[in-house]
């Protein structure tokens, strides 16, 4: 059981607010209440990316390409891998996260909170070169998931 607790049926249960424009019609709007996955989790530390983090964390466990003992390795430079650090940690699985090393505090941070392992490259080759450490260490893990 991971130490970094998630409940993940917040993720697609965005609440709607009734919206009072002051126009005159008759069409009702509705608000989407996007912010609300920022607060879900008991720990805080959601973000705008957590469907496409659950939904790639759920297609991989679908087919089959992810498995329990395997690690999920991600190039990113801010929310997405954060997200993906927060769900798989939760999940039980071991997250290495590759960054450029300029990646704003903030996210580094939220990717350390997760349980996350970092691999920092530097930011002066490019994203490119982040891309290609984390093929590295995909291929250096039989047992990662990319």
């Amino acid at each position: 059981m991971s130490d970094h607790a998630v409940d993940e049926s917040t993720i697609f249960e965005t609440p709607l607010v009734e919206v009072d424009l002051g126009l005159r019609s008759d069409a009702t709007v509705y608000a989407k209440v996007e912010w609300f996955n920022l607060y879900a989790a008991p720990h805080g530390g959601g973000s705008v990316k957590s469907r496409i983090a659950k939904g790639m964390l759920d297609g991989a466990e679908a087919r089959g390409d992810l498995e329990p003992g395997d690690t999920v390795i991600e190039p990113t430079s801010g929310n997405t891998g954060s997200e993906i650090a927060r769900l798989a940690s939760a999940r039980g699985y071991d997250v290495e996260i590759v960054m450029p090393d300029n990646a704003a505090g903030g996210k580094v941070e939220a990717v350390r909170d997760a349980g996350a392992e970092i691999h920092f490259v530097d930011a002066d080759l490019g994203y490119d070169a982040v891309i290609e450490r984390a093929e590295e260490l995909i291929a250096a893990d039989p047992d990662a998931y990319y």
